[in-house]
């Protein structure tokens, strides 16, 4: 009998073995063998569990979904929502569990559909994401349960619940870990007068907290993270009650965050950004920061994100393509890395050097785009002069081996031969890993260096 003519429900306990025994990224790559697999797979592998534990080395110092909304999503955003929405239908206990108390406490406020409510804030839940987190029982209490509910409010537009929770005593700038704070979420949806609700109740500040992450802003870190303009203007038009005593100017204040990297890069708007830019120019902060250094930050960051708009437009106003950004950070690379094949062919058609490098801990873009397991950009890059030194060689074949990229594998064996050393710690890594597939590509690519 085939395989694709078995029952559903066996083909599912065979999908789930397979991904028990591969891991999570190879049990991936079967949605590459044929329709069935790739529409069957997800639900396999949700059931094994696998992704609670699961990060990858990109992101293994913060959680997998930080930023998201200014991120382009090439999948793997919508692939873990998905999973929040299986895991928080059934879950009791942990993230899961919080979510599906606030679910049914808001279908028992407002009469709404549930499945609606959950896929919604499923959504909400992705930036406070951290495996390291999803399964811990908190106890979640009636407090926790109702500042949530404000969270919830607050983005959906619900006005008399909110109202009531606001009088209540539950603060519109407090998170409890599960959302955002409610002003955050007011300014991001764009709800006006949830937001203008919400400032009413806003409480005196306090100056001694980091200026930077003080609560105070989150109502225009909102506003950047949706790009609109109104929704902004609104957000920074009036002063913030704070505990100040020397009386700092408001304008003075807002310059000062506006012109942070975290606020700099905060909008995927290039009307926004432009309109930040033409403020601090009328009303300069103390740090005397550079308009072409503020450009390079930004410049950086959106090509790590994927922000075609923003590279263009900072492409036309002139920027150079070479900056070290934040942390050394270059755009070609960062762009190479995430797989934004068209922020890297913009660049390329700007004339960017692929084998520009300079303060890079990632090498080279063609070892960055051998790492994010991008065959497209790999070629891309090659065929614009992309070097193949051995140590960026070794690197990128290390990269398509430990990724099972076969294609890739090959092209890179086809550009160069193989050292005797790289080829036996290559090989040495890969059998390791159970990855015989490709222990027998490297001896049949290269029989002559394999005994």
């Amino acid at each position: 009998m085939n395989l694709l003519d078995l029952p559903v429900e066996l083909l599912h306990q065979i999908l789930f073995f397979c991904s028990l025994s591969r891991g999570v990224k190879r049990a991936l790559r079967l949605k590459l063998v044929c329709r069935p697999f790739y529409c069957a797979l997800d639900a396999a592998l949700f059931e094994t569990g696998l992704l609670d534990s699961f990060r990858t080395p990109m992101n293994h110092r913060r959680p997998p979904t930080d930023e998201w909304r200014l991120r382009k999503d090439h999948g793997p955003q919508r692939f873990r929502h998905a999973y929040f929405v299986y895991r928080s239908r059934k879950e009791t206990t942990g993230t899961y569990g919080e979510i599906n108390e606030v679910s049914r406490a808001l279908v028992s406020y407002t009469g709404s559909d549930f499945e609606e409510i959950l896929y919604t804030l499923c959504w909400l839940a992705l930036e406070h994401y951290d495996p390291a987190y999803a399964l811990m029982v908190r106890g979640m209490g009636p407090r926790f349960l109702r500042q949530s509910l404000l969270s919830a409010a607050a983005y959906l537009g619900h006005m008399s619940l909110a109202r009531e929770l606001l009088q209540d005593g539950y603060s519109p700038i407090s998170s409890c870990g599960l959302f955002d704070s409610p002003i955050f979420l007011a300014a991001f949806a764009g709800n006006v007068d949830m937001f203008n609700l919400l400032r009413e109740h806003l409480p005196e500040f306090d100056d001694e907290k980091d200026f930077y992450f003080n609560p105070r802003w989150e109502g225009i870190r909102g506003a950047l993270q949706r790009g609109d303009l109104d929704m902004f203007q609104l957000a920074a038009s009036s002063p913030l009650k704070t505990q100040s005593r020397d009386n700092t100017d408001h304008l003075s204040q807002l310059s000062t965050y506006l012109e942070s990297p975290k606020a700099l890069t905060s909008t995927r708007s290039w009307k926004l950004y432009s309109y930040i830019c033409s403020f601090l120019r009328d009303h300069p902060s103390e740090t005397g920061l550079s308009m072409e250094h503020r450009k390079a930050i930004v410049m950086a960051r959106h090509a790590e994100y994927g922000n075609l708009e923003m590279i263009q437009s900072l492409l036309d106003e002139g920027v150079n393509c070479y900056p070290l950004g934040y942390g050394g950070r270059i755009p070609l690379i960062k762009a190479a890395r995430h797989g934004h094949e068209d922020v890297v062919d913009l660049l390329l058609e700007h004339g960017v050097d692929p084998n520009y490098n300079k303060s890079s801990q990632e090498g080279s873009a063609l070892v960055a785009a051998a790492g994010g397991g991008s065959l497209a950009i790999v070629r891309k890059l090659l065929d614009h002069g992309a070097s193949l030194g051995e140590e960026y060689f070794h690197r990128c074949l290390r990269s398509a081996i430990t990724l099972e990229h076969t294609a890739m594998a090959k092209l890179l064996l086809e550009k160069r031969p193989v050292s005797k050393g790289s080829l036996w710690i290559i090989k040495d890594i890969a059998s390791r890993s159970g990855l015989d597939s490709m222990v027998d590509i490297l001896e049949t690519i290269v029989p002559d260096q394999s005994e």
